[in-house]
């Protein structure tokens, strides 16, 4: 059925191409790809087309064509375009808002396992692309955990002294990317100038850390947040950064008031009352670091 597919999505793009003058140049095949937003993809990718022409025909897709052209692996390295997407940010830097749109046609994409078990956030990893890993942790924090065949995952990256490609400062701005992708898809909302901040601050902070300790309560904290909220309520973004906050910083004497607020006050109030207890120590946290 999908071999079909495929041809049927060859064909249209044959008529795209002989409709829209900018398609014409597409090739059927380049560097082992065969399927056509693949190959443009790919070409957009090495400066061989203009990186727009992937929007143009991406534009042109019928929803489920589109859908399927972004599940679909294709090549040598059997990937799919948001791979290539997320690879692609040094000669495209167009591909950022690519990244959107193709996550908002396809979400599943970005869980996605190339021929190596690899996601397309490893991907922006290895590219240094820090908008892709915001925008692809966002999508699916579980792929933070996913380990290719080398039994490495996203997270390993980050801390790995062993991972010598990217210097302190670039692995760094990754995590935070990360960081952000993952509060801002936990919660459904924004981060704010303050939240920016913090984050901000404990990326940094972990770094200076052991990282081998720092990578396993990361680790353990994370999965937690994970399996609390994402098919369920929104996260407690302030919870979450006091969290990680504790990390770096052992002063977590917060988190053992909560059981006594949920008896003083009441499941529902304890709840609240904890919240409002959390918030305020971040606040004083951020002044603390604004102050230096």
């Amino acid at each position: 059925m999908d071999d079909k597919r495929k041809d049927v999505t060859r064909e249209y793009v044959k008529k795209l191409s002989s409709r829209h003058d900018a398609l014409s140049s597409l090739r059927n095949r380049f560097e082992g790809y065969s399927l056509p937003l693949h190959v443009i993809s790919i070409q957009g990718k090495i400066g061989f087309l203009e990186w727009t022409l992937v929007d143009l025909l991406l534009s042109k897709f019928p929803s489920f064509m589109a859908k399927q052209s972004l599940i679909w692996k294709d090549g040598e390295f059997q990937c799919n375009p948001l791979h290539i997407a997320a690879s692609a940010a040094m000669k495209a830097p167009q591909s950022t808002d690519t990244t959107v749109r193709m996550l908002a046609l396809a979400p599943e994409a970005a869980s996605v396992q190339d021929g190596s078990g690899l996601l397309p956030l490893s991907y922006a990893i290895h590219h240094k692309n820090t908008a892709a890993v915001e925008l692809l942790t966002k999508a699916y924090p579980k792929g933070l955990f996913v380990k290719c065949y080398v039994m490495t995952d996203p997270i390993w990256y980050f801390f790995s002294d062993e991972y010598m490609i990217f210097n302190h400062g670039i692995r760094c701005k990754m995590f935070q990317s990360s960081i952000k992708g993952l509060l801002t898809g936990l919660s459904n909302n924004s981060l704010y100038s303050d939240m920016e901040m913090i984050t901000s601050t404990v990326s940094e902070s972990i770094f200076i850390c052991d990282s081998s300790k720092a990578m396993f309560v990361f680790r353990e904290i994370v999965n937690k947040f994970i399996e609390q909220y994402e098919n369920g309520d929104n996260c407690n973004l302030c919870e979450m950064l006091l969290r990680l906050y504790c990390i770096v910083f052992p002063t977590s004497e917060v988190f053992y008031l909560e059981p006594y607020l949920k008896n003083m006050f009441g499941e529902y109030l304890g709840i609240r009352t904890f919240s409002m207890v959390v918030e305020y120590k971040l606040l004083n946290i951020i002044e603390e670091f604004k102050e230096v």
